[in-house]
């Protein structure tokens, strides 16, 4: 069963997606990247054919529910600050309107890696394995430990009104940095301007969003984690942080790519359509497993104890 269709959410916006349904097989749902469209997993999609289900997920304010709500709301001046909350709830409501009687497997890319992250731990009981590519943890300027002592410590003096019009300056700054940053950014991979916009809109609607505050619900052995060595947008020391302080009892696996930047899927769509088929046969492990892979060369390594490190294919019989 192949279906395509709008959902108007109880929010009254619009959300999109494209289910390739089997009986007999578990479903992978995929969350889209800040900026990107079910379009863009057109390697996976191609990839996974036929071995397992699978529903793509355009969110609200992404590819065609962002055209659909521009359509439909002609003239009006939408708001596209939409929280994780909201959109973790909006794809309940499409997982609940499709019927289907088992739970899910979720991958979310960047912004995508948020919202799923919030989709675990408000409904754990849909959640099989939770595959999260460089995900979305926690604002760019509280990136680092440091930044996020200082930030404390600016609000213990704000709360005393202490320097108060020093902090609207300082918060009032770093939204104008954003939005400076993401449309320069944005400028040749977004060129139209409206989608470069709403863009920024989401970007801050899941800003106040701080993922290390739910690790401990999410489920039990669910995340697989990849990360890239070389990310122009975030600092590699946050990803390290993220395996460091998920509860032992959460982590599956982590693959760190050593070649990799930021737009993986765009760099090594194939590579990456691999490991999440081989994600998906890896069977529970008493201990989380970590990996080291090479995007260019195909090429992935377990990382184990003794040295030097067993090669490893994701079309190797692995489990």
């Amino acid at each position: 069963m192949v279906k395509k269709s709008f959902f108007t959410t109880s929010q009254n916006r619009t959300v999109y997606y494209e289910l390739d349904y089997k009986e007999n097989t578990e479903v992978v749902v995929f969350l889209n990247g800040l900026a990107d469209s079910i379009d863009s997993w057109a390697t996976v999609k191609s990839y996974l054919n036929g071995k397992h289900s699978t529903l793509f997920v355009d969110l609200i304010g992404q590819g065609k529910a962002l055209d659909e709500d521009i359509r439909l709301n002609t003239g009006k001046d939408l708001n596209f600050k939409i929280s994780v909350d909201e959109q973790a709830y909006a794809l309940k409501e499409v997982w609940d309107s499709l019927k289907i009687k088992s739970n899910f497997h979720l991958l979310g890319f960047s912004y995508g890696g948020g919202v799923a992250i919030r989709m675990a731990t408000l409904f754990p009981e849909l959640i099989g394995k939770l595959i999260l590519f460089l995900p979305y943890i926690i604002r760019l300027d509280l990136a680092f430990p440091i930044q996020r002592l200082w930030a404390g410590q600016m609000g213990f003096l704000k709360n005393l009104n202490l320097f108060k019009p020093g902090m609207s300056v300082i918060g009032d700054s770093y939204q104008k940095m954003i939005r400076d940053y993401m449309n320069f950014r944005f400028s040749k991979h977004i060129p139209d301007s409206t989608i470069r916009r709403v863009s920024m809109d989401l970007t801050e609607g899941i800003m106040p969003f701080n993922a290390f505050e739910y690790f401990h619900e999410l489920p039990q052995q669910s995340v697989h984690l990849i990360t890239v060595e070389h990310d122009t947008l975030v600092p590699k020391s946050l990803y390290y942080e993220i395996w460091s302080r998920l509860p032992e009892d959460k982590k599956a696996s982590w693959l760190n790519i050593k070649d990799g930047e930021h737009l993986i899927f765009e760099q090594a769509p194939l590579y990456c359509a691999q490991w999440i088929e081989a994600v998906l046969n890896f069977k529970p492990s008493p201990t989380p497993r970590t990996f080291e892979g090479n995007s260019y060369r195909m090429e992935t390594r377990e990382k184990t104890t003794q040295s030097p490190y067993p090669p490893f294919s994701p079309h190797s019989k692995i489990s």
